[in-house]
């Protein structure tokens, strides 16, 4: 303030000289600037720009990326031990049906249980071990049994025409043994990877041979639209204990060919017949058909049964339509098993 008040008394001075009449109006002029500038407050700094922060260029994509939630998986135990053991004893006329019926248990479950019984052939005072309503081998009675791991496939599920889902899949045996009481439980999860439904699916037949296929496959009632996943884990899958004597030798000659149209009805004939060197026959023969897409996937199955007396070296013909739930069948598998049966006298 000192260095701008000195600078206007020289300009003043000089004024003075050059116009002595007007030196106290000047001099008025001059006091008022100075008041003027010595009141003004000192200027600030304005404060600087903001920089500026470079974002990637969103553009937008022609099929834009789904994220999907990852699924949340139960584990979903096998059977193991029951607070609880329970055993029945086998009395005369029982039947395995009639068991599983009077426990209030499946016939799967009680076979699942009980993987190395004849359930053609139960003997007086046999024990049977009983499931609980939770599906869990009653424990104490048999050590806790580690199921085979099974090669499953990935499951397909697929819409029927009466509004209902049916998920399917298939288990391959790559060991070197026979395997008995399979079963898999199928579980569904919807697009937030929340589980939405699952339940058990049990082997059509009881035997699965060296190198064969066996499909699963369970239906769906509730929530069809909404299911985005659905995956297969083993529960039960034990080695067969004494096929030859529990199990009848067959052979099977069979042909197939298209049947519907676009090759999703197959028809399957053929004839089965019992080994001579068997000792007894049967009242019952199975049959399984399965289906596979041009990938290798399941994509149909059928069960069949020959109900009747079959003698060792009879021939029976048989004649099964199967239908695939998706894309057209490319090939078919025929299996076939029959236990052995004293006819009644």
């Amino acid at each position: 303030m000192i260095i701008t008040a000195m600078m206007f008394l020289k300009i003043g001075s000089g004024i003075m000289r050059l116009a002595p009449m007007n030196k106290l109006s000047l001099c008025l002029k001059i006091l008022i600037l100075l008041s003027l500038f010595g009141c003004s407050p000192t200027p600030t700094t304005p404060p600087p720009s903001p920089t500026a922060t470079l974002l990637p260029l969103q553009r937008s994509s022609a099929t834009p990326t789904r994220e999907m939630a990852v699924p949340i998986f139960t584990v979903i135990p096998s059977p193991g031990p029951s607070p609880t053991p329970f055993v029945h004893i086998v009395q005369k006329d029982d039947t395995l049906l009639g068991i599983a019926i009077r426990y209030g248990v499946t016939l799967e479950e009680v076979l699942a249980a009980n993987p190395d019984i004849n359930p053609r052939i139960l003997s007086i005072d046999q024990e049977i071990l009983i499931p609980s309503l939770e599906g869990d081998v009653p424990g104490g009675l048999i050590p806790t049994a580690t199921p085979i791991p099974l090669e499953i496939a990935q499951v397909n599920c697929y819409t029927t025409i009466t509004e209902n889902l049916w998920c399917i899949t298939h288990v391959v045996n790559s060991a070197e043994v026979w395997l008995e009481g399979l079963s898999v439980i199928i579980t569904r999860f919807n697009d937030q990877g929340e589980q939405i439904g699952a339940q058990p699916a049990f082997a059509p037949l009881n035997l699965l041979p060296p190198g064969s296929v066996m499909p699963f496959g369970v239906q769906f009632s509730d929530e069809i639209d909404n299911a985005e996943l659905a995956i297969a884990i083993t529960n039960t899958s034990f080695p067969a204990q004494s096929v030859e004597g529990r199990y009848m030798g067959m052979s099977l000659d069979w042909e197939s060919q298209v049947s519907g149209q676009n090759g999703v009805i197959w028809k399957i004939a053929g004839t089965a017949s019992i080994h001579p060197e068997n000792e007894i026959g049967t009242e019952k023969v199975s049959f399984l058909v399965t289906a596979f897409g041009d990938t290798g996937q399941v994509v149909g199955f059928r069960k069949w049964e020959h109900v009747g007396r079959v003698e060792p070296g009879e021939v029976i013909d048989f004649e099964i339509e199967v239908y695939s739930l998706g894309p057209p069948i490319s090939s078919v598998e025929v299996l076939a098993e029959a236990l052995p049966t004293v006819p009644e006298e």
